[in-house]
Order: C-alpha cells, then structure tokens, then sequence
C-alpha cells in the first residue's frame, strides 16, 4: 500500500480501502478488515512455537482474547 506521501503515515481510510478492494477481488468476506491479520498471526506465531507470554506481548492480546476465537 501507499499513500501519496512515502514519508507520511498511511491514513486508516487509505488502508482499509486497499485492503477492502482486495477482499472484494478475491471474493473475500471478512467482518474485520484492518486488523483480520492479528489473529492469524498470533495462530501462526503459536504453530511456529511462540509461548503464550510473547504472543500476548507482541500482540497486545487480554487473555479474554488470546483464549477465544476473536
């Protein structure tokens, strides 16, 4: 993704956009569009033999989170 300025934080409105004409051309539907990478990240991170304490640092996770499917 880019925003106009390469020097300048790209705006949510530019990211969500992106990422929503992505899902849109691969016929993807997905309640969450900006943050849908997190939990998959920490699933990934856990396969990979991530224990529960960096997952939860890296990730900023409550433990309400990090045990259910959110």
């Amino acid at each position: 993704m880019r925003g106009e300025n390469p020097l300048k934080e790209i705006s949510y409105s530019t990211q969500y956009d992106a990422i929503k004409s992505c899902y849109a051309e691969l016929k993807i539907h997905s309640l969450k569009v900006t943050h849908a990478g997190r939990g998959n990240a920490a699933r990934a991170a856990e396969a990979d033999g991530a224990d529960e304490a960096q997952i939860r640092r890296i990730g900023r996770w409550s433990s309400d989170k990090l045990q259910g499917n959110n």
